[in-house]
């Protein structure tokens, strides 16, 4: 069963990124980059300090869903300001779900990948503005799989790299 709710957690947020924070912010502000720049640097700035928080992993994985959730209510509204919050939880989540990528086996991964595209391309046809729902939906679901994942260790080293490889290629 944790198996199973590894590969909801990966393929919803993954989603995520793919319908809201990729497609869903950019189309919105027309491809402005002046517009959306907050989001790409509150990604980098999140990703570069995510380790130097101090708190429990799983508790660190709430967290910035917990932040990303409050502002999935606000898409497709953005300001600099949120799109930089958004911006810092996404980018933060991004090192916690590789390292959760890589306790995955290389099917696990194949399918969290699949149930992930499927869904996107499904919701894909979705308004931008209308999108909303779905940014909370998937958030939701990732918060809710994340209090139950699996605290094995991460599989053999060659299948990480494998796996990671698979993701870049998704």
């Amino acid at each position: 069963m944790q198996r199973l709710i590894l590969i909801f957690f990966i393929a919803s947020e993954l989603c995520y990124y793919l319908l809201i924070a990729q497609t869903g912010v950019v189309e919105y502000f027309s491809s402005n980059l002046f517009l959306i720049a907050p989001l790409p640097i509150g990604g980098v700035i999140g990703s570069l300090l995510v380790s130097y928080i101090k708190i429990d992993f799983k508790n660190k994985i709430s967290l910035f869903l917990t932040i990303q959730l409050i502002m999935s209510f606000l898409y497709p509204n953005f300001n600099m300001l949120t799109l930089f919050i958004l911006g810092f939880a996404v980018g933060s989540l991004a090192p916690l779900i590789v390292n959760e990528i890589k306790k995955t086996t290389l099917l696990e991964l194949g399918l969290a990948l699949s149930v992930s595209y499927v869904t996107g391309t499904l919701l894909f046809n979705y308004e931008v503005e209308g999108r909303g729902i779905i940014a909370i939906t998937l958030t939701t679901i990732t918060l809710l799989a994340s209090r139950f994942l699996p605290t094995n260790e991460p599989i053999k080293k060659s299948n990480q790299e494998f796996a990671l490889l698979m993701m870049v290629l998704w």
